[in-house]
Order: structure tokens, then sequence, then C-alpha cells
């Protein structure tokens, strides 16, 4: 049977002018009515009242809930009671009937509009069903009626997971201040106090939690997210490096892998990539050829290479990452001016247009080898370049450097024109167009 959660409300009982409490504690199922606690925002219950929910609870000793929940239906047909309400939505959350406690819960608000533990527990539940928007009237109604602590932190919780992280400090912060160090609730507020761009707030929080919880692999990677934030390269290294080590795991060693190439690590980052690349690469495809593009413009050919070739062994890569990854391959040969060289970088780019066709770099860089004896095909090349959005503007620019060098100068300049188009604001584009608009001018 599910723990329940949320005990019953304290409820004053009024007959023969006498109070008298109700209490039974059934572990999972606990009725605690009280003339005390919330004495101010409770209901009353009646003698025939009190004399059912002795029969609720001794149907409940013998696991007849269900003839308990009928027990209480029927009291509330012929007399609504804001009392027998909330404890018929106690008994449908024990049974997972989640939809009716809602109601009754409502049920009982509607009879008693300033009943606090009402407010309080349909906050809750609404909040453990992820209706943040629903669960924020009660659980402040609750909160304004002295509600305990943990309303505040659900309160926190609620506006931290709508995106609303200076009200969730104030409110986490209210729940410490009344029930002083909860470590969820801590770390509740620093994920609220990262959210908001507090760095001083989130970093005393993350050395207190860290003092208390040294091995904790998850608060080291908070502080190596925080460290990045605030762009400290050295301490999120050194985070990441003993949460890894605490608690092995993908996502923090492809983080790690990361930094130490955003920082030059080269070396360092090798073994961990190698053994990224062992364990599995699903997910990851695009982002490792990012990389190894990475590392070709970081001047870095031999780890780019054995990169490419680990990836291009892999059956995983779609048509168009395959094509991607050829496409870097024959980067770097861009250099290398060898006959043989220069026929494998091009069957390398021809291949990945084979397997994507608008693959634009691969189109561009195919076109740039064809410039010196192929120029009709260098031409082709360009122009089916400048028909793809995320490369019209190189292919336009150099299609018409191409045709500058054999001066065809008003070819050229509609080019250009259709270049500044594509970038209105680029200075220098449009002073080399003012120049070539000259020169065919001083053509006639």
């Amino acid at each position: 049977m599910k723990y329940l959660i949320l005990v019953m409300c304290c409820l004053t009982v009024n007959f023969s002018e006498a109070a008298e409490d109700f209490h039974w504690d059934g572990g999972e199922l606990q009725f605690d009515f009280s003339s005390i606690a919330y004495q101010q925002r409770e209901p009353k219950i009646t003698q025939e009242e009190y004399l059912l929910l002795n029969d609720v609870v001794g149907l409940v000793k013998q696991q007849r809930q269900d003839d308990a929940i009928a027990e209480l239906n029927l009291q509330l047909v012929r007399s609504p009671s804001a009392a027998l309400w909330f404890s018929l939505a106690q008994l449908q959350q024990q049974q997972d009937q989640m939809a009716a406690a809602l109601a009754s819960f409502r049920h009982a608000i509607a009879l008693l509009p300033h009943f606090t533990r009402a407010h309080e527990s349909l906050g809750l539940l609404l909040t453990q069903q992820g209706d943040y928007d629903g669960a924020r009237p009660h659980l402040r109604q609750a909160a304004s009626q002295g509600a305990p602590a943990q309303i505040y932190a659900m309160l926190g919780y609620g506006y931290l997971q709508t995106q609303q992280p200076q009200a969730a400090k104030a409110a986490y912060s209210h729940a410490l201040m009344l029930a002083g160090d909860n470590s969820q609730w801590q770390r509740g507020l620093l994920h609220a106090a990262m959210a908001a761009g507090d760095s001083a707030l989130a970093n005393s929080l993350t050395e207190q939690l860290l003092a208390a919880s040294p091995e904790d692999a998850q608060l080291h990677r908070l502080r190596a997210s925080l460290a990045q934030q605030q762009q400290l390269w050295a301490q999120a290294i050194a985070s990441l490096e003993v949460a890894q080590q605490l608690q092995p795991d993908d996502a923090v060693q492809w983080q790690l892998t990361q930094l130490y190439f955003d920082q030059g690590y080269y070396t360092l980052a090798q073994p961990h990539l190698q053994q990224l690349l062992e364990s599995g690469i699903d997910g990851r495809q695009q982002r490792l050829l990012e990389v190894a593009d990475y590392l070709i413009g970081q001047q870095q050919p031999q780890q780019a290479e054995a990169l490419l070739i680990s990836l291009l062994s892999n059956a995983s890569l779609s048509a168009s990452q395959r094509s991607h990854g050829l496409t870097s391959q024959a980067q770097l040969l861009t250099d290398n001016n060898s006959q043989r060289s220069q026929r494998k970088q091009v069957g390398l780019l021809n291949k990945a247009l084979r397997l994507d066709p608008l693959n634009g770099p691969a189109l561009i860089a195919l076109a740039k080898r064809y410039e010196t004896n192929e120029l009709v095909q260098a031409e082709t090349l360009y122009r089916r370049a400048a028909a793809l959005s995320s490369v019209r503007l190189e292919a336009l620019q150099r299609h018409a450097q191409l045709l500058l060098a054999q001066q065809a100068y008003h070819r050229a300049e509609q080019l250009l024109r259709q270049a500044v188009k594509q970038a209105p604001n680029d200075l220098q584009l449009r002073d080399n167009l003012a120049l070539v608009t000259r020169m065919v001018q001083s053509q006639g």
C-alpha cells in the first residue's frame, strides 16, 4: 500500500457542548483530529460524523478501504461536510484515485474556503502531478494562514519548474528560514540561484553542501556548471574530474572531453574521447563530427583523422552524417597539393555528394578544386551551392571571384549584388560591389 504523505486534518468536534479529540494512527493512514493546530481554520464535526469516522477507522483496519470510501460518500450525499470531504480525499489518495481526490479536496474548500490543510493538501497533490500553476493559489493560501515550511518549499519547486527563479529563491529562502538546514531545499535554492544568475549565493550554497557531502558527484557537477557560467574553466574541469572519479558517467565524460578540447588540452581529451567511441556514439554522431571539424580548425590533423576514421566505420551514421564526415576528411587534404592527394580529395567529395546532394560545404570544396582546370564544372557547382541557404553567401562570393579572374565583370557584378542582399551590413562586401561596378562602367 502506498505511503500516504499527507496526514488527516485537525478537526474540532462540537457536540454535547464539549470539545473532544479524535485520533487514530494507522501507520500508512492517520486520522489526527485536534482542537489545537489550525483551530481557526478547521471545520467542526458533529457527533454523527465523529461516530462515522470511528466506523471508517474500523473498515480501514480490516483493509476494507473501498467500503470506507462508500460509507463516506453515502454520508456526504445526506449531509455535505468539509471534514468528511477532506477525509474522503485522503482515502482516495491512498487508493491512487487521484482525480477523485482532487475533486474531494475542492468540495471541502468550497464548503470552507479558509480550510488550511485542504488548500495545503490540494496544492501538494497538484504539484506532484506537475500542475504548478494550479497548485500555486492553494499553496499561497495555506502559507498565508501559517502552514509549515514544506509549503514554501513546494512553492519554490513550482516556481523553479515554471522558469521563475527569483520567486523560487524567495520561497526556498523562506522555507529554510522556518525549518533550518534542509539539504533538499538548499539544492532547490542552489538551482534557483544559478537560474537567476546569482553567482554569489550559488557559490556559497555549493560550498556549504559540498562541506556536508564531499563525495556527492552531483554536487561536483553542479559546481562545474556554476564555474562554466563564470568562465572559470580550470575549476570546471577539476570539478568534473572529481565527479567522474566518484561516479563514472558517459555524460560527465563527454562534458569533460568537450572542455578539454575547448581549452586546447588535446592530449588529455584523447583517452576520454576514445572511451566514448568504444562505449557507443548513439545520439552523439553530429556533435562528434563537429568535434572533428573543430580539431581541423585547431590544426590537429592527426586527432581529427583518427576521430573521423572511427566515426565513418560506425554503421549508425545517417547518409548526411557520413557525407559530412567524408567532407571533413577531404578538408584534411586541402593543403596537400600532390596529384594523389588531389585525386583522393575529389573522390571523397564526389562520394559525399552522392550520399547527400545538398551538402553545401562539399559543393563549395569540390568547386574550388575544379577552379584550376574545369571552370564550367566549378561554376555549375557554385550555382548548386548558391541554392542552399546555409552556404549561399559563400557560394556567391566565390563564384564572383572566379568570374573576376576571367574578367567577366558584368556577371561578377550580378552575383555580388545578390550577395549584398544576403549580407546588407557587410561593408567590405559593399566596397567590393562598388569597385566591380566601376569596372563594368569603365568598359562601357
